[in-house]
Protein backbone atom coordinates (compact mmCIF):
# COMPACT_ATOMS: atom_id res chain seq x y z
CA UNK A 1 0.00 0.00 0.00
CA UNK A 2 1.43 3.43 -0.05
CA UNK A 3 3.74 4.80 2.14
CA UNK A 4 2.29 5.64 5.98
CA UNK A 5 3.05 9.34 5.07
CA UNK A 6 0.15 8.75 2.28
CA UNK A 7 -2.48 6.79 4.75
CA UNK A 8 -5.60 8.98 5.35
CA UNK A 9 -7.88 7.33 4.61
CA UNK A 10 -9.22 3.52 5.86
CA UNK A 11 -8.19 0.07 4.55
CA UNK A 12 -10.56 -3.09 3.86
CA UNK A 13 -9.33 -6.55 2.77
CA UNK A 14 -11.24 -7.48 0.12
CA UNK A 15 -12.01 -11.03 -1.45
CA UNK A 16 -12.83 -12.21 -4.78
CA UNK A 17 -11.85 -8.37 -7.06
CA UNK A 18 -9.42 -8.58 -9.66
CA UNK A 19 -8.63 -6.43 -12.67
CA UNK A 20 -6.31 -5.70 -15.03
CA UNK A 21 -2.81 -3.74 -15.42
CA UNK A 22 -2.01 -1.65 -18.46
CA UNK A 23 0.94 -0.78 -18.63
CA UNK A 24 3.34 0.85 -21.25
CA UNK A 25 7.58 0.22 -20.78
CA UNK A 26 10.29 1.54 -22.75
CA UNK A 27 12.82 -0.41 -24.02
CA UNK A 28 16.45 -0.97 -25.85
CA UNK A 29 16.41 -3.25 -29.03
CA UNK A 30 19.62 -5.26 -28.28
CA UNK A 31 19.41 -7.35 -31.05
CA UNK A 32 16.54 -8.70 -33.93
CA UNK A 33 15.51 -10.74 -36.77
CA UNK A 34 12.65 -11.42 -38.81
CA UNK A 35 11.18 -13.95 -36.01
CA UNK A 36 12.14 -12.53 -32.69
CA UNK A 37 14.44 -9.86 -31.35
CA UNK A 38 16.32 -9.20 -27.83
CA UNK A 39 15.18 -6.17 -25.63
CA UNK A 40 16.89 -4.53 -22.40
CA UNK A 41 13.87 -3.47 -19.92
CA UNK A 42 13.88 -2.21 -16.92
CA UNK A 43 10.93 -4.41 -15.53
CA UNK A 44 10.65 -8.34 -15.38
CA UNK A 45 8.76 -9.55 -18.65
CA UNK A 46 6.51 -12.81 -18.04
CA UNK A 47 7.56 -15.95 -19.83
CA UNK A 48 4.98 -17.15 -21.97
CA UNK A 49 3.24 -14.19 -22.28
CA UNK A 50 2.36 -12.36 -25.30
CA UNK A 51 2.82 -8.10 -26.06
CA UNK A 52 2.33 -6.12 -28.17
CA UNK A 53 5.84 -4.59 -29.33
CA UNK A 54 5.61 -0.84 -30.77
CA UNK A 55 9.05 0.18 -32.79
CA UNK A 56 9.74 3.42 -33.25
CA UNK A 57 6.94 6.69 -33.68
CA UNK A 58 4.98 8.32 -36.14
CA UNK A 59 4.29 6.73 -39.64
CA UNK A 60 7.26 4.49 -39.83
CA UNK A 61 5.87 2.73 -35.97
CA UNK A 62 5.79 -0.92 -36.33
CA UNK A 63 3.86 -2.96 -34.34
CA UNK A 64 4.07 -6.54 -33.36
CA UNK A 65 3.12 -9.34 -31.39
CA UNK A 66 5.44 -11.21 -29.72
CA UNK A 67 5.81 -13.75 -27.09
CA UNK A 68 8.26 -13.54 -24.27
CA UNK A 69 10.80 -17.32 -24.28
CA UNK A 70 13.40 -15.91 -21.70
CA UNK A 71 14.06 -13.29 -19.21
CA UNK A 72 16.58 -12.81 -17.38
CA UNK A 73 17.87 -10.23 -14.63
CA UNK A 74 21.46 -9.20 -15.91
CA UNK A 75 22.37 -6.38 -13.16
CA UNK A 76 21.72 -2.88 -12.23
CA UNK A 77 21.30 0.49 -13.79
CA UNK A 78 23.66 2.91 -13.79
CA UNK A 79 21.71 5.99 -16.42
CA UNK A 80 19.68 6.87 -14.15
CA UNK A 81 21.43 6.70 -10.87
CA UNK A 82 18.64 4.46 -9.81
CA UNK A 83 20.97 1.61 -9.45
CA UNK A 84 17.05 -0.34 -10.63
CA UNK A 85 16.64 -3.42 -12.24
CA UNK A 86 17.98 -4.39 -15.68
CA UNK A 87 16.52 -7.25 -17.51
CA UNK A 88 17.18 -8.65 -20.87
CA UNK A 89 14.16 -10.93 -22.87
CA UNK A 90 13.65 -12.34 -25.80
CA UNK A 91 10.87 -12.34 -27.87
CA UNK A 92 9.49 -14.66 -30.69
CA UNK A 93 7.13 -12.92 -33.20
CA UNK A 94 5.78 -16.34 -34.33
CA UNK A 95 4.43 -16.55 -38.20
CA UNK A 96 5.02 -13.14 -39.17
CA UNK A 97 2.33 -12.06 -41.75
CA UNK A 98 4.02 -10.79 -45.39
CA UNK A 99 3.43 -7.21 -45.04
CA UNK A 100 4.87 -7.11 -41.00
CA UNK A 101 7.63 -9.11 -42.48
CA UNK A 102 8.78 -6.28 -44.95
CA UNK A 103 7.56 -3.70 -42.98
CA UNK A 104 10.35 -5.15 -39.73
CA UNK A 105 12.62 -5.31 -42.92
CA UNK A 106 12.84 -2.01 -43.66
CA UNK A 107 13.13 -1.05 -40.15
CA UNK A 108 16.30 -3.55 -39.66
CA UNK A 109 17.54 -1.63 -42.91
CA UNK A 110 16.95 1.51 -41.41
CA UNK A 111 18.09 1.18 -37.94
CA UNK A 112 21.73 0.25 -39.58
CA UNK A 113 22.87 -2.95 -39.49
CA UNK A 114 25.44 -5.28 -41.76
CA UNK A 115 24.70 -7.08 -43.55
CA UNK A 116 20.98 -7.14 -44.39
CA UNK A 117 20.90 -8.10 -48.16
CA UNK A 118 23.46 -11.22 -47.63
CA UNK A 119 21.77 -12.20 -44.33
CA UNK A 120 17.88 -11.84 -44.44
CA UNK A 121 16.95 -14.67 -42.12
CA UNK A 122 19.97 -13.89 -39.49
CA UNK A 123 19.92 -12.11 -36.52
CA UNK A 124 21.36 -8.16 -36.44
CA UNK A 125 22.55 -6.00 -34.14
CA UNK A 126 21.49 -2.62 -34.04
CA UNK A 127 24.28 -0.54 -34.43
CA UNK A 128 22.57 2.16 -32.39
CA UNK A 129 20.01 1.95 -29.58
CA UNK A 130 16.18 1.85 -30.91
CA UNK A 131 13.64 2.46 -28.57
CA UNK A 132 10.67 -0.13 -28.31
CA UNK A 133 7.54 0.58 -26.10
CA UNK A 134 6.18 -2.68 -24.78
CA UNK A 135 3.02 -2.16 -23.94
CA UNK A 136 1.09 -5.03 -22.07
CA UNK A 137 -1.39 -6.18 -19.70
CA UNK A 138 -1.39 -8.31 -16.32
CA UNK A 139 -4.01 -9.68 -14.18
CA UNK A 140 -4.10 -8.82 -11.07
CA UNK A 141 -5.87 -9.36 -7.43
CA UNK A 142 -6.75 -6.35 -5.02
CA UNK A 143 -5.83 -7.36 -1.67
CA UNK A 144 -6.16 -4.11 0.03
CA UNK A 145 -8.12 -1.03 -0.79
CA UNK A 146 -8.62 2.43 0.49
CA UNK A 147 -9.67 6.06 -1.03
CA UNK A 148 -5.52 6.30 -1.41
CA UNK A 149 -4.81 3.61 -2.96
CA UNK A 150 -4.39 -0.24 -3.76
CA UNK A 151 -2.21 -3.42 -2.70
CA UNK A 152 -2.54 -5.75 -5.66
CA UNK A 153 -1.03 -9.22 -6.23
CA UNK A 154 0.48 -9.79 -9.89
CA UNK A 155 2.79 -11.61 -12.07
CA UNK A 156 4.59 -8.22 -12.37
CA UNK A 157 8.17 -6.53 -11.30
CA UNK A 158 7.63 -3.27 -11.83
CA UNK A 159 9.74 -0.05 -10.40
CA UNK A 160 8.67 1.78 -7.87
CA UNK A 161 7.63 4.64 -9.15
CA UNK A 162 5.98 3.43 -12.54
CA UNK A 163 2.76 4.85 -13.83
CA UNK A 164 0.30 2.56 -15.18
CA UNK A 165 -3.41 2.32 -15.74
CA UNK A 166 -5.37 -0.27 -13.47
CA UNK A 167 -8.78 -1.54 -15.01
CA UNK A 168 -11.87 -3.23 -12.51
CA UNK A 169 -14.99 -4.24 -13.66
CA UNK A 170 -17.90 -3.69 -10.81
CA UNK A 171 -21.29 -3.78 -11.09
CA UNK A 172 -21.53 -0.23 -10.57
CA UNK A 173 -19.24 0.11 -13.58
CA UNK A 174 -15.32 0.17 -14.44
CA UNK A 175 -12.75 1.87 -12.22
CA UNK A 176 -9.79 2.92 -14.05
CA UNK A 177 -7.41 5.24 -12.47
CA UNK A 178 -4.08 6.06 -13.19
CA UNK A 179 -1.34 5.13 -10.16
CA UNK A 180 2.04 5.59 -8.89
CA UNK A 181 3.57 2.54 -7.53
CA UNK A 182 5.21 3.20 -3.92
CA UNK A 183 5.97 -0.16 -2.36
CA UNK A 184 6.95 -3.71 -4.11
CA UNK A 185 7.29 -6.57 -1.87
CA UNK A 186 8.17 -9.48 -4.07
CA UNK A 187 7.96 -13.35 -3.79
CA UNK A 188 7.57 -16.57 -5.95
CA UNK A 189 4.66 -18.82 -7.19
CA UNK A 190 5.14 -22.90 -6.22
CA UNK A 191 6.55 -22.69 -9.53
CA UNK A 192 9.20 -20.33 -8.95
CA UNK A 193 8.02 -17.63 -10.99
CA UNK A 194 8.32 -14.15 -9.68
CA UNK A 195 5.30 -12.42 -8.22
CA UNK A 196 5.12 -9.59 -6.26
CA UNK A 197 2.41 -7.28 -3.91
CA UNK A 198 2.37 -4.13 -5.48
CA UNK A 199 1.24 -1.24 -3.09
CA UNK A 200 -0.55 1.70 -5.29
CA UNK A 201 -1.28 5.51 -4.79
CA UNK A 202 -4.29 7.14 -7.39
CA UNK A 203 -2.99 10.12 -8.84
CA UNK A 204 -5.75 12.36 -8.92
CA UNK A 205 -8.71 9.65 -8.94
CA UNK A 206 -11.95 11.11 -10.76
CA UNK A 207 -15.56 11.77 -9.13
CA UNK A 208 -16.60 9.02 -11.20
CA UNK A 209 -13.81 6.18 -9.92
CA UNK A 210 -14.31 7.51 -6.56
CA UNK A 211 -18.02 6.81 -6.57
CA UNK A 212 -17.48 3.47 -7.99
CA UNK A 213 -14.93 2.89 -5.33
CA UNK A 214 -16.97 3.86 -2.32
CA UNK A 215 -19.76 1.65 -3.53
CA UNK A 216 -17.85 -1.39 -4.19
CA UNK A 217 -16.39 -1.08 -0.81
CA UNK A 218 -19.63 -0.73 1.05
CA UNK A 219 -21.09 -3.93 -1.17
CA UNK A 220 -18.40 -5.34 0.03
CA UNK A 221 -18.60 -4.99 3.23
CA UNK A 222 -22.28 -5.52 3.20
CA UNK A 223 -21.67 -8.66 1.75
CA UNK A 224 -19.31 -9.73 4.25
CA UNK A 225 -16.59 -10.04 1.82
CA UNK A 226 -14.12 -6.72 3.20
CA UNK A 227 -12.63 -6.46 6.46
CA UNK A 228 -11.14 -3.19 8.08
CA UNK A 229 -7.80 -3.13 8.65
CA UNK A 230 -6.32 -1.36 11.45
CA UNK A 231 -4.79 2.11 10.18
CA UNK A 232 -5.87 3.71 7.21
CA UNK A 233 -3.99 4.02 3.73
Amino acid sequence: MPSKDHRRHPRYELQGIGGMLRYDMNARVLNLSLDGMALETAAWLHVGKSYRLKIGSGEEALELDGTVVWCHLVGRSTRRGNGGPVYQAGVHFGETLSEQALRLLAFVRRAGVIGVSSRIFGRFKVRREEAVDVAFEHRFEVRRVSLSGLLIEADLLPEVGARFVLEVETRFGTLSPTVEVKSLEQGHTPAGEPTSRIGVEFENLSGDDRTILEKLIEDQLDAGEATAVDGAG
